[in-house]
């Protein structure tokens, strides 16, 4: 599923008029690497210093997720103040790409030949346009996966929890049709932008959906032109489609205005499920009300009611990093990604690009320390996100409440060139 549609979602938000762990050495999240008889460290690595490269777009059309960069300045931050990887600091330089393709290509290559650094940080949705030149170079790539297909395709991408399928328009889960099923929806209105990940997001639900008895997709608006402001007509088509259940994959600043829009028109559907929107900020916007949500990772509610160690860091270090950053899906995906590539670099006793890449890819029972449920990279490689948790906005009491008693929901199905594949409870494949 993707998460590209989502982290713009919540960000654009935020700039908008809204304004809007590290596992302990207890945790075998890390399957570690024997240290050769004689290391040679790899590029960026000294007696003092770890060299990391970021590319986090934080100017054009993608500075939404700029956050990215606040949450993995605040987990190295942490890193560096505690010397959780001895005398060695970690020292990062990101390169912003302005979300031009040319630019991340140009990017990787500076970050590779002229900064010299051990491995990289995703922070971009162009991903792909320098992805063969850094798989080339056998160069780690770790971060958030941002539901691009790069993080399946390439063997040296690792997302923190998912990394997604190299071919999303022919490998799928029913997810979203399974949590609009299980909320009673019964007519959906799919809704998403007509280019990028958002279309392909809101295809393969679509198509989920059609494959799910019970649901029936009675309006498909994936043809919304990004930057549409006026939602008049497409909320008329909604209301004569007979919808109950509005399905969004547009940004959260227009889904927004749509919801307007609908209400106008004298329609109020019954369920509502966003990509993107996670950041208290948007609670002061009346048409956010009642709209379910789905990340990747605990709401930071429940984390908070469970004291973890993790979070309760989060919050401080980011705080200390920008006293601005709101607590949402950009910044945690960053503080995540950051955390998954500082344990492996932990786990790993002779820091070289290729013992980090053997790490990153034997991790087993990763939680984030707390923040989501057992991953193993080399199980969720090259497969669509299974499980999310899910949260419905509030406006009255301010505030996303958890849903399914705070557990993640995973898909029962994944959908792999037409082949239909049962999951079982965990999101993964039957035995």
């Amino acid at each position: 599923m993707s998460r590209a549609a989502l982290v713009l979602s919540a960000a654009a938000l935020a700039a908008g008029s809204l304004g809007v762990g590290i596992a302990s050495a207890s945790e075998s999240g890390v399957k570690s690497v024997k240290a050769a008889s004689k290391c040679t460290p790899g590029p960026g690595v000294s007696d003092t210093e770890i060299k990391l490269g970021s590319t986090v777009t934080t100017s054009g059309a993608g500075a939404q997720l700029s956050g990215i960069l606040d949450g993995y300045k605040a987990r190295i931050n942490l890193a560096n103040e505690t010397g959780e990887l001895g005398k060695r600091k970690i020292v990062l330089t990101n390169l912003d790409d302005g979300t031009d393709p040319a630019r991340n290509a140009s990017n990787v290559q500076q970050l590779v030949e002229q900064d010299e650094v051990l491995a990289i940080l995703n922070g971009t949705v162009t991903a792909e346009s320098g992805a063969a030149y850094l798989q080339g170079q056998k160069v780690p790539v770790a971060g958030w996966q941002l539901g691009l297909p790069t993080f399946g395709k390439y063997n040296n991408f690792f997302g923190f929890q998912n990394s997604g399928a190299a071919d999303p328009a022919n490998d799928f889960v029913s997810l979203p049709a399974d949590v609009l099923k299980e909320a009673g929806a019964k007519k959906v209105a799919a809704v998403s932008f007509s280019t990028g990940n958002a279309k392909q997001t809101a295809d393969s639900a679509i198509a989920a959906m059609k494959k799910t008895p019970g649901l029936e997709v009675v309006y498909d608006g994936t043809d919304i032109a990004p930057g549409q402001t006026d939602f008049g007509a497409v909320a008329d088509k909604i209301k004569q489609s007979g919808a109950d259940t509005l399905y969004s994959a547009v940004d959260t600043t227009p889904a927004l205005g749509m919801m307007g829009a609908l209400k106008q028109a004298g329609v109020t559907p019954a369920h509502v499920l966003f990509l993107g929107g996670y950041d208290k900020r948007v609670l002061a916007a009346p048409t956010i009300d009642g709209v379910l949500l789905g990340i990747e990772w605990k709401p930071y509610e429940l984390l908070a009611t469970e004291n973890n160690k993790s979070y309760a860091d989060f919050t401080k270090y980011l705080t200390a990093v920008n006293p601005a950053a709101a607590q949402n899906q950009t910044t945690g995906g960053g503080w995540l990604g950051a955390d998954f590539l500082i344990n492996a670099l932990k786990k790993t006793p002779c820091l070289s690009r290729a013992a980090l890449m053997s790490t990153l890819a034997g991790v087993k029972n990763w939680t984030g320390k707390g923040w989501f449920a057992p991953i193993s990279t080399k199980e969720s490689k090259n497969h669509p996100v299974r499980c999310q948790y899910y949260i419905k906005a509030d406006v009255a009491a301010k505030a996303f409440v958890p849903q399914f008693d705070g557990k993640q929901i995973c898909s029962k199905t994944e959908y792999v060139k037409g082949k239909a594949i049962a999951l079982d409870a965990a999101g993964h494949q039957k035995k």
